[in-house]
């Protein structure tokens, strides 16, 4: 386990993934409190949650495949 950890590490696939989920908080966020004012459908918030749920896997195997790094 200690191995795959270290090559999730490497890979920087838990930076990517902490980062994916920091910032689809604060989209839904942001689409909860302005849905109000701007009289956005119900449906609205549920389609981020979804979008946002299904891009999960696709951010981690793309930070996994091309391996993203500062160069």
């Amino acid at each position: 386990m200690s191995r795959f950890w270290q090559e999730l590490k490497a890979r920087n696939v838990i930076r990517i993934s902490t980062l994916y989920v920091a910032i689809a908080f604060g989209l839904l966020e942001l689409v909860d409190i302005v849905s109000g004012p701007l009289s956005l459908p119900d449906w609205v918030l549920t389609a981020v949650i979804v979008v946002s749920a299904l891009g999960f896997p696709v951010a981690v195997l793309l930070s996994w495949l091309f391996m993203a790094t500062p160069d």
